[in-house]
């Protein structure tokens, strides 16, 4: 089976190359990419508990997180 590793995440590749043992690389990567993403999903919760449509009790940094996650595991 011929796998293509071009497709998938550009940013998710980046993870596992040697740009996560380069702290001048990694930075960047996790900043402006995947910090970035949560922080915006978890203001996005954070606006539904507000207008009541998400519990109070959920964790909008821990779901955020878990979000991206998920996402770039897929």
């Amino acid at each position: 089976m011929d796998v293509d590793t071009t497709c998938g995440c550009r940013l998710g590749r980046m993870t596992q190359e040697e740009v996560i043992s380069q702290e001048a690389l990694r930075h960047p990567l996790s900043s402006s990419s995947f910090l970035s993403t949560e922080q915006e999903i978890s203001a996005a919760l954070e606006q539904a508990q507000r207008a009541g449509a998400l519990s109070e009790t959920i964790d909008t940094t821990d779901v955020a997180t878990t979000l991206v996650a998920i996402v770039q595991g897929g």
